[in-house]
């Protein structure tokens, strides 16, 4: 990668966003190229590199799936293969491991796991200093917060708690004894 005035600032950044940064002379731009697997058959085409800016280098191809040929509907076709699964092959990218049961395992594991990332992302934010405590049935609670929410609960008041996969019930007493009970 050759370099002018720009700096990249994101330890991951699409080279079509870095400005001022291009490919070597010396070495294949692979971007717009034909990406085939095993069996020659055409499965999508380089869009965009993706540059590791610590070592400026790339270090992930963005590459669009042919919709038709894995009857995607509806969501995202870009897939991140790293560059050492693709060797050069004429004016081609082979990419042996793009098959039709790896796209569809593909898919599951990303819809699977969209969920998660979501809730982890916004748990992140509630830790933030400063963000509410909410005690709604629904929410989970981390483990810090657990105390506060103990803390919180009134003589009489029952408070349920969604932990992962769990729930901890948590009564006060009117004689102030905190008693925790799992379900």
């Amino acid at each position: 990668m050759g370099s002018h005035d720009a700096v990249a600032v994101e330890p991951f950044t699409r080279l079509s966003r870095m400005a001022g940064y291009a490919v070597e002379r010396h070495e294949p731009d692979p971007r717009g190229w034909t990406v085939v697997n095993s069996q020659g058959k055409k499965i999508g085409e380089v869009k965009d590199l993706i540059v590791d800016t610590s070592r400026m280098t790339a270090r992930y191809l963005d590459v669009e799936l042919d919709t038709k040929l894995f009857d995607w509907r509806s969501d995202d076709p870009h897939v991140l293969v790293p560059v050492e699964h693709a060797h050069i092959d004429g004016k081609h990218l082979l990419v042996p491991d793009i098959t039709q049961a790896w796209v569809a395992d593909l898919r599951t594991q990303r819809n699977a796991h969209l969920h998660e990332f979501w809730d982890r992302w916004w748990m992140r934010a509630e830790r933030r200093p400063g963000a509410g405590l909410s005690t709604r049935v629904g929410r989970v609670v981390q483990h810090e917060e657990l105390q506060r929410v103990i803390d919180g609960v009134q003589p009489g008041e029952t408070v349920r708690i969604p932990v992962v996969n769990e729930e901890i019930v948590v009564q006060r007493r009117p004689t102030d004894e905190t008693s925790i009970t799992g379900r």
